[in-house]
């Protein structure tokens, strides 16, 4: 761009500001105008810049600008007062949660939460959880109405409500599908097609993503104007939205601003890389995509600016780095560190792990990810090439061998060995696999990030020598282990230490450590490795010599 095309820009949206202030003012009582204003005048010309680069070609552009500033309006009037305040205290700037060693999350679906809600949010308190993740993409009215009081009955035991939003498509039921499928004007929010030729076209460069439901990703809906093919990249149902239509980013908006208004503390975009088609690509990850998540981050900045955005499923481990923003994402997964976890615990060798420590340092300031002990349906093996080759080890195989260790299996409960151990009855391999789950966590809990814990193992009622009780108990000691523990928060990077001995990952945090055995036999240590000093256990509440580890033992230590 030429500094005159920059000096463009900056006077055409000084311009239209001022339009579009003086048309706006009415609205509001002085003091929501005052601040309103502020967060307009402060994000409006990047506004402004992003809109053009996606809509500059329009003839309307104008009209699109319009309509998403009238969008910020109407959130911020709808915006109510308790968040409103919250969002005073955040100044433009990342919440302090995010880095805080003290943030834990939980997440938990809604049906198992609404039914024994006073219980789990007792649990929740007493782990010291302060967000909770309910999985709600595109929820009807009624839900709306739950999750609103479920919101501030969370607020006020001080923890923060976490929620999905569908980006890429909307259900096949929703207001706008079953307009457009009546020819209203909501039509053109969608893909429709009425015959193969253009699809055909399409499919060339498209990579199916979901093999197993076969054809490809578009549908034949006869019920949709006649008989249409419906671009459903995800599933039947499923219908993706036309992002080249500005009405779509701007009704999208007020959907996402709707669901901060809830008392969404964080809100999950889901499937961001597929939010622009173009013919001849594979509609993944373009440039586009980036600048549609960017817009809706400002949106929220002046009209919910409390609320942070969390990088959501259907983005590929390569793919995420670049969302992972505070211009886009301020929140992640980590990946690579569930995945190396359950690698290392299926090989008995840590060195993948280790790396996968280290490379959640490289997560830019403001920004963090989240660590769970989740199954792997919707992950994979997602070590590079290039890591395993520098160990010596053939991705190809290793990924193999993997494969057929685990078969099926795919949950916390059956990889772990827990699910086959309850069902025959064998306390030994119960207690193998309690150990085993409780040294994986162990990890996760030291590590950079943010804990995530899953409601359902962790938080279920039973009787106190149940095994769901001991990792429930466990998993509150190491909470609070984390807690007592300094150079935890994520300024803190992970230095991984080599203790001669594959079993074993151990890592320093400032003055911290953790060491975990991950295999079921004993393993001795390379004392020399490790740093010099007296290490006491935070766990075991005991002084440890730091030489050998029984099976999944794991030493949370203080130097």
């Amino acid at each position: 761009m030429s500094p005159s095309d920059d000096d463009w820009l900056a006077t055409a949206a000084s311009q239209a500001h001022r339009h579009l202030s003086d048309r706006l003012r009415k609205r509001f009582t002085t003091k929501g105008w005052n601040e309103f204003d502020q967060r307009l005048e402060r994000h409006f010309e990047r506004m402004f810049r992003l809109l053009h680069q996606l809509y500059g070609w329009h003839y309307d552009f104008a009209w699109t600008v319009e309509s998403m500033v009238e969008v910020a309006a109407a959130g911020y009037l709808e915006r109510p007062k308790r968040l409103r305040r919250a969002d005073r205290a955040m100044l433009g700037e990342a919440p302090a949660w995010i880095t805080q060693k003290e943030t834990t999350w939980a997440t938990a679906s809604p049906d198992a939460f609404f039914s024994h809600r006073e219980g789990q949010i007792e649990s929740l308190a007493l782990l010291g959880v302060s967000h909770l993740h309910v999985p709600t993409a595109w929820p009807t009215k009624a839900l709306r109405k739950e999750l609103e009081a479920i919101s501030q009955t969370l607020a006020k035991a001080g923890i923060g409500l976490v929620l999905d939003f569908g980006t890429n498509h909307t259900p096949s039921d929703h207001p706008w599908a079953r307009a457009a499928a009546q020819g209203g004007p909501e039509a053109d929010f969608y893909f429709f097609y009425p015959d193969r030729s253009m699809p055909d076209r399409l499919v060339v460069t498209l990579q199916n993503q979901v093999p197993e439901r076969g054809g490809d990703s578009f549908t034949w809906h006869p019920d949709v104007l006649g008989g249409r093919w419906v671009w459903t990249t995800f599933d039947d149902d499923e219908w993706d939205l036309n992002y080249s239509n500005p009405r779509v980013l701007a009704a999208v908006g007020a959907e996402l601003l709707s669901l901060a208004n809830l008392g969404a503390e964080v809100i999950r975009l889901d499937y961001t890389p597929f939010l622009w088609k173009r013919l001849g690509t594979n509609c993944e990850g373009l440039t586009e995509a980036h600048l549609i998540v960017q817009i809706l981050r400002v949106l929220a900045d002046i009209a919910a600016p409390g609320t942070v955005f969390l990088l959501g499923t259907g983005v590929k481990e390569s793919q995420a780095p670049e969302y992972l923003d505070p211009s886009e994402c301020r929140l992640g997964y980590g990946t690579l560190l569930t995945s190396s976890l359950w690698e290392a615990l299926a090989s008995n060798d840590t060195r993948l792990l280790r790396v996968a420590l280290g490379r959640q340092n490289n997560t830019r300031d403001g920004c963090a990810l989240l660590n769970s002990l989740r199954d792997l349906h919707d992950i994979g093996w997602v070590f590079t090439d290039t890591d395993a080759l520098s160990l010596g080890i053939d991705p190809g195989l290793h990924r193999q061998y993997l494969e057929s260790f685990y078969g099926s299996l795919r949950t916390v409960e059956s990889m772990s060995g827990l699910e086959a151990a309850i069902e025959e009855m064998d306390a030994g391999e119960v207690d193998l696999a309690i150990r085993r789950i409780l040294a994986a966590w162990a990890v996760l809990v030291a590590a950079n990030g943010i804990p995530l814990l899953s409601m359902g193992d962790e938080f279920a009622s039973s009787s106190a020598l149940s095994a769901q009780s001991r990792i429930l108990a466990g998993t509150r000691r190491l909470l609070e282990a984390r807690r007592e523990m300094t150079g935890l928060d994520a300024m803190t990077p992970v230095e991984t230490i080599d203790p001669g001995n594959r079993a074993v990952v151990a890592f320093r945090r400032g003055p911290s450590m953790l060491a975990a055995n991950l295999t079921a036999q004993s393993a001795l240590i390379v004392r020399d490795a490790f740093p010099v000093g007296e290490y006491l256990d935070l766990i075991a509440e005991e002084v440890w010599d730091g030489l050998m580890m029984g099976p999944f033992e794991y030493r949370f230590v203080r130097l």
